[in-house]
């Protein structure tokens, strides 16, 4: 039983009160070595972030080398009338070699109004960590070719934040990078979590909402999001008479506003619908986006079970599109029952393989038996007398080959 729902958003930007706001800001700067030829792109962002700051005023800017750690030892301050070439001269004295360890992040305190991050985000530290961070953190990362790049990872770090996530690449013009830099320090409102009060065939209705049960059911997103092309999704997996549900909207993390919905379970796409069918594939499609952020294989299991389920590519699986009769025969796969032409004449074609290749094989098998037993015969004859030769010590031999 599934169900999905669309909400009317109406949430304005909330901008932070003036630019006092942004007295303090910090620079995290992956200095690896092996993204040293791509910082030429990060300076020109910098550049323009460094016109953001003088407009704003800001006092504070902290540069930050990230490395295996945060090297706060190797920070350096900076104020808005310095000149960004300052930073940058700073800037290319940093390189380092070494893993990168993102989990530096969830236990950052600081009294920046935002963060900014430079990197790849890939973790080179053990498996990619899942965690949120209460500070705005606006992630920029390279789309350049000979560049691995863990945009998921970026994504959830800038959506669980209330920041944002920004690709450059080669397309990307000098425009858009001010639009990208421009739209800093405006928290978006983003989906924060869901409260479900169900109610399911012969027990009474709950008293109070809570998360859903992973005995009713499971929703997707089940965290943090943006609210780009938002719907609520969710599926119960028992009987269930009605249910209302609570969405909670807010930045960093804190819920801010919140919607209420209400719905009987006559509402709710039945299971030989075509609308169940929809629902259950786009669910399915929430759920591997939300799996994808998982560190580990237990996320791709999870998703490769999902898209065999379905019959849905993705990341882990892969799937053949036949029309022919002939491709059908290339691949030996039965095609299903809608094509009942070419299922039949399949099965015709397959039964008569599979009997010339029976005879092929017993063939074979006849042969190999004639070879071994003239082997034996020989083995056991009599070289000086073939008449006087005696075959009685092979009797056993040659007979244990009988089919």
């Amino acid at each position: 039983m599934y169900f999905a729902i669309q909400p009317l958003l109406d949430f304005k930007p909330k901008q932070l009160a003036s630019s006092l706001a942004f007295k303090e800001v910090t620079i995290l700067w992956d200095a690896s070595r092996s993204r040293a030829e791509f910082h030429q792109f990060d300076y020109i962002v910098l550049q323009e972030l460094w016109g953001r700051f003088q407009k704003d005023k800001t006092s504070v800017i902290k540069i930050i080398p990230f490395r295996n750690s945060l090297s706060l030892s190797e920070a350096k301050t900076f104020h808005y009338q310095n000149s960004v070439t300052q930073a940058e001269v700073f800037l290319r004295g940093l390189a380092y070699e070494g893993a990168t360890d993102f989990m530096e992040l969830a236990n950052f305190k600081s009294d920046s109004a935002y963060l900014v991050l430079f990197s790849d985000c890939v973790q080179t530290f053990g498996v990619t960590p899942f965690f949120s961070i209460t500070i705005p953190l606006y992630v920029f990362t390279q789309a350049r070719p000979n560049l691995v790049c863990d945009g998921d990872f970026a994504k959830s770090l800038g959506s669980r934040s209330s920041g944002a996530h920004f690709s450059i690449s080669s397309e990307t013009n000098r425009s858009q990078i001010t639009s990208f830099v421009s739209s800093i320090g405006s928290p978006q409102r983003r989906f924060i979590s869901a409260q479900f009060k169900v109610t399911i065939e012969g027990l009474p209705v709950p008293s109070s909402y809570g998360t859903m049960s992973p005995e009713d059911g499971e929703c997707a997103p089940s965290e943090p999001t943006t609210l780009q092309d938002f719907v609520f999704m969710g599926k119960f997996t028992k009987n269930v008479k009605a249910f209302d549900v609570i969405l909670n909207f807010g930045t960093g993390g804190q819920p801010a506003e919140s919607l209420a919905y209400s719905c009987n379970v006559q509402n709710l796409a039945k299971n030989n619908s075509t609308d169940f069918r929809i629902l259950q594939q786009n669910f399915g499609l929430k759920k591997i986006a939300q799996l994808a952020l998982v560190p580990g294989k237990k996320g791709l299991e999870k998703i490769k079970k999902i898209g065999i389920a379905l019959q849905i590519v993705t990341s882990q699986t892969s799937f053949l599109v036949l029309e022919t009769l002939d491709q059908f025969l290339k691949y030996k796969i039965r095609p299903p029952a809608v094509l009942w032409e070419i299922q039949r004449q399949y099965d015709i074609i397959a039964a008569q393989r599979g009997h010339t290749k029976l005879e092929k094989k017993e063939k074979k098998i006849f042969l190999a038996v004639d070879i071994w037993r003239r082997r034996v015969s020989w083995l056991c004859s009599d070289a000086t007398n073939p008449e006087n030769s005696s075959h009685n010590s092979c009797t056993l031999l040659a007979l244990s080959f009988r089919l």
